[in-house]
């Protein structure tokens, strides 16, 4: 055998490689965002599409979306362009709690009817589609200041020992009487004392963001209100089914449950490539 033969003969033998480079992974409960660029005036995700906030498209993952590749896209100067990344287990942890009573754990007939009201209250609220009231900016502003470690996203809750759905937002441990603002401008869409969440303040902040304040002692606003970025809406409390004082922090972003800290200052946001 030549050694030219013998050349072609090795290289058949030996395995492929591929050189393609790793899309980005994106945890449940995460967010990507594809870069800003000039010309970029629509966005597609969740089978929405939305506008980009000056000219990025934010690409939600929500707490119990399927693993596995994700394609989204975005409109640039008039011609589409996809990207992808991988949706990757999120690994919340399991915590145990302690409620003073069983009152929001066995519930009557009365407040199992009151809960589903609510639940559908805030469904309608959420599901609706506005116009962002100003120029709508990422990172938010923090809902209270100084703003401490936030806690408890994603996590498995046993409550009394019993199982119940995943906290759909963050805890910020702040007393009874911390001043909550709101992140950004928005209009009121919800005001209301809830079975689950106590004191309640939902903001639409238009293009399918919404920021939800919850167990609040006092609320300063009402439903329809137009608000500003830092305004006071409320006041913490410990209102509804908590163990304890405490901020409960939650974003809606295009149907998808965030954690609101990629939001925030310093968020650690996937960013998908940009060529």
């Amino acid at each position: 055998m030549n050694a030219g033969l013998r050349c072609v003969v090795l290289a058949a033998l030996l395995p492929l490689v591929s050189f393609a480079e790793p899309i980005p992974r994106v945890p449940q409960g995460g967010l990507a965002m594809w870069p800003p660029a000039t010309g970029v005036t629509q966005c597609g995700s969740r089978g929405e599409v939305y506008a980009p906030v000056a000219g990025a498209c934010y690409f939600p993952v929500d707490l119990d979306d399927a693993k596995g590749t994700k394609t989204v896209f975005r409109l640039r100067n008039g011609v589409r362009e996809d990207a992808a990344f991988e949706v990757v287990d999120g690994g919340f942890p399991t915590e145990r709690i302690r409620l003073p009573n069983d009152r929001h754990l066995k519930l009557s007939k009365a407040d199992l009817a009151r809960a589903a009201r609510e639940l559908e209250e805030v469904k309608k609220a959420l599901a609706s589609r506005t116009d962002p009231p100003g120029t709508l900016s990422i990172p938010l502003g923090p809902p209270v200041s100084p703003l401490p470690p936030g806690r408890n996203f994603g996590t498995k809750r046993i409550f009394n020992g019993e199982k119940k759905g995943p906290h759909n937002g963050i805890d910020y441990p702040v007393p009874t009487g911390t001043e909550v603002t709101a992140m950004e401008a928005g209009r009121v869409v919800v005001v209301a004392n809830h079975f689950f969440a106590g004191g309640s303040v939902i903001l639409d902040h238009g293009d399918g963001l919404f920021t939800m304040s919850f167990h609040l002692s006092r609320i300063d606003v009402a439903r329809g209100d137009e608000v500003k970025k830092g305004q006071v809406v409320g006041l913490s409390g410990a209102t509804g089914r908590v163990s304890g004082p405490h901020l409960h922090l939650g974003v809606r972003l295009h149907g998808a449950r965030v954690d609101p800290r990629l939001l925030l200052p310093g968020g650690r946001v996937v960013v998908l490539d940009s060529r």
